[in-house]
């Protein structure tokens, strides 16, 4: 295998693993990680999909909200993981994911400049979540190197391993309904606590 190649295989493999280690954190589920390429993509996390019964085009409330926002955090991770060992986003690497998270902002919000915001506020959610459990990213995409197919016991059991005990899965519909109970507690609507 030439350089370029394995370089080419590193970034496959860490944007995989952003994705699967966001999804471990959020308690999102997934059948298998994967850097085989075929006809559709050059990886991918399988078993992932949009399994909720909300409707979020008909329904705009809190539930649908703290929904979306897993997802779109989800989406983003692969970018965001991918960014931090080349120094630089590959947009082009992740059309298809940036393509579903606007339509999923589109959905919980009014306007262009509202999701753009949306969009950026969740981009700095998830660095938050990735970032402090970089060390279970490394593992990952080194076993995804090795192996190019890894299924969802193995892969927790991985990213478990490298949290070694310090970070639990993140509680994101949790964390977030707490902000909003402390913003009703002290008045304020702008969601700043």
């Amino acid at each position: 295998m030439t350089n370029r190649e394995l370089n080419r295989l590193e970034k496959k493999a860490y944007h995989e693993a952003g994705h699967g280690v966001a999804g471990f954190a959020m308690g999102k589920r997934f059948k298998k990680i994967s850097i085989i390429e075929d006809e559709d993509s050059d990886g991918r996390v399988s078993g992932s999909g949009w399994h909720s019964k909300l409707n979020p085009e008909l329904d705009k409330g809190k539930r649908t909200r703290h929904f979306v926002e897993r997802e779109i955090i989800f989406l983003l991770a692969g970018a965001v993981a991918e960014a931090k060992i080349t120094g630089e986003y590959n947009h082009i690497g992740a059309s298809d994911d940036y393509h579903k998270v606007v339509k999923y902002a589109s959905w919980v919000t009014d306007s262009i400049e509202e999701t753009e915001a949306y969009i950026a506020w969740l981009f700095e959610k998830t660095k938050n979540v990735i970032w402090p459990r970089w060390d279970a990213v490394e593992l990952l995409a080194d076993e995804l190197i090795k192996r190019q197919e890894i299924g969802y016991m193995a892969a927790r059991g991985i990213i478990r391993k490298g949290l070694d005990g310090d970070l639990p899965p993140l509680d994101l519909k949790r964390a977030l309904a707490k902000k909003d109970r402390g913003a009703k507690i002290t008045g304020r609507t702008d969601g700043v606590t």
